[in-house]
């Protein structure tokens, strides 16, 4: 695409590359969470590269609309939707923030709508996939301990890995069945307590009981083998292995799609499911929300032609 003369004009003004590191300071002094400053960055250097591939205007007041629009374009033939829908989200703030300090004086993303994702449910374990994946740490070595109380833990509340990994063993009051997720931790940033059941109870209990367990109130919740904190890395890794040894396929995201959907099937308000979650958006929700009702659909579900059956 041809630049125009008011964009040629102003070529050597600030960029998107120019701008990344402020645009960084700002995001951290309003509390971002680090993953969420990641993902934002991914798709400032997405269309940053595209802008540039394209021989399209890099400079911040040359953006128009119509160039995020062959952004958005191009993705949408590269990815699903729900990608581009995040991508999209991700670029929307950085712009309102260059209107804000006066670096550009129109928002080109402005009055744009995001791309709709397809409101696929996501994928939930079912009930003999959840038992042969706890089946898999009933050993009574410390790190089969360990892999039983996370999982078990993950399942019953619907935490986040990074939430997991940020717990404190003063974060757990066992008799009340509590757990506390910091702010710090929280993608919401946002500190909320959530509930879990005896039997996951009891798995904590055994954890903290094994010799090379955390003794002290404000230490790391979770050790590695080598006595380090457990990061959240460590607990994508250490749930794969588990799922490959029980013969499942389970991403760590699909234990919070399962409690989701579970306690939105089992009658739990979406207010209450919203809050043990730590959403703040209803956009997710609405996605186990339809998991949830399918199940009660299909459990429901009595073929047409077998009553008329029954009635003869």
């Amino acid at each position: 695409m041809a630049r125009t003369t008011t964009e040629a004009a102003i070529v050597g003004g600030p960029t998107i590359a120019s701008t990344r590191d402020f645009w960084v300071l700002h995001l951290k002094s309003e509390g971002r969470a680090e993953r969420t400053i990641s993902t934002y960055l991914n798709a400032l250097r997405r269309l940053d590269s595209f802008l540039a591939d394209r021989g399209m205007p890099r400079e911040l007041r040359a953006i128009r609309r119509e160039h995020v629009e062959a952004w958005i374009a191009d993705m949408l033939q590269r990815n699903q939707a729900g990608t581009v829908s995040i991508a999209f989200r991700s670029m929307r703030p950085f712009f309102k923030w260059l209107v804000d300090e006066d670096e550009i004086e129109r928002n080109p993303m402005e009055k744009m709508k995001a791309p709709v994702p397809p409101l696929n449910p996501p994928s939930v374990l079912n009930d003999e996939e959840i038992a042969r994946l706890l089946a898999t740490s009933k050993g009574t070595d410390f790190i089969s301990r360990r892999d039983l109380a996370i999982l078990s833990l993950m399942l019953d509340t619907g935490i986040r890995r990074g939430e997991v990994a940020g717990m404190r063993v003063d974060d757990l009051n066992l008799a009340q069945m509590v757990a506390f997720i910091e702010a710090s931790t929280s993608k919401s940033r946002r500190g909320r307590a959530v509930a879990f059941g005896p039997t996951t109870g009891k798995a904590i209990t055994r954890y903290l009981r094994h010799p090379k367990a955390p003794r002290v109130r404000l230490e790391p919740l979770w050790r590695a083998r080598t006595g380090l904190p457990l990061t959240g890395n460590e607990i994508y890794h250490t749930i794969r292995r588990r799922a490959a040894q029980a013969g499942i396929r389970v991403h760590p995201h699909q234990l919070r799609h399962t409690w989701a959907s579970r306690m939105l099937g089992s009658g739990h308000s979406e207010g209450d499911v919203m809050a043990l979650g730590g959403w703040s958006s209803r956009d997710m929700l609405n996605r186990y929300g339809a998991s949830a009702a399918s199940d009660r659909a299909i459990a429901a579900y009595r073929s047409p032609i077998e009553s008329l059956k029954a009635r003869r």
